[in-house]
């Protein structure tokens, strides 16, 4: 069902959105066995809410995802993506074809649908200023660099009366530069190669 400008076209019918719901949980159930991935519990949850609200109360259009008078559904437990995803195939918006590849290196359906920097899925800048808004004493640090730490730790408390805060700016990955800011290494292993190298970048024997 494609929706169209104007007010949702919303599906009444309980037994309807009830098997919509026992699909999405089939489609799920065979995704994370396939990737051998986990969240089954956190998905099966939300089979019901995702069935009303894709089966006719958002005014959303597969054509055109694009939309600006789209509604937009926010789900705040990434970990649950996975029937998100079964339920955007059920409606369209891409092939069911692309759920046999979900959390999979190189597929689109990634193990969490909010994926990125801190800076491109929930931007927390101005942070200093915002604790400083809440009456903290705030220093940022390179938390990479030991003796910045050292030296901030020290220092604490910052100002006299006020509780102290330290933002320590770091990298994913650091330490071994093919993992070095690069979104891959928040859910993957080193496979036997990648083990090895990262092992002589430590100094380290395999």
């Amino acid at each position: 069902m494609h929706t169209r400008a104007g007010p949702p076209a919303t599906q009444s019918d309980p037994r309807a959105l009830a098997e919509l719901a026992r699909a999405l949980r089939i489609r799920t159930l065979r995704m994370t066995h396939r990737a051998k991935s986990s969240h089954i519990g956190t998905c099966f949850s939300m089979a019901e809410l995702l069935a009303v609200l894709y089966g006719g109360v958002l005014r959303v259009d597969p054509a055109r995802p694009d939309w600006p008078d789209r509604d937009r559904f926010v789900l705040s437990k990434g970990h649950g993506c996975a029937i998100l995803y079964a339920v955007l195939a059920e409606r369209g918006f891409f092939p069911a074809s692309w759920l046999d590849r979900f959390y999979q290196d190189g597929s689109p359906l990634w193990g969490h649908e909010s994926f990125g920097t801190v800076k491109q899925v929930l931007d927390l800048e101005p942070l200093a200023e915002k604790w400083r808004a809440f009456g903290w004493a705030v220093r940022e640090i390179d938390g990479h660099a030991i003796e910045a730490i050292v030296e901030g730790c020290e220092r604490v408390p910052f100002e006299r009366g006020l509780p102290s805060c330290i933002i320590a700016h770091t990298v994913k990955g650091k330490g071994v530069s093919f993992m070095e800011d690069d979104l891959l290494w928040h859910y993957r292993s080193p496979d036997a190669d990648e083990f090895r190298r990262a092992l002589q970048e430590l100094g380290a024997e395999p």
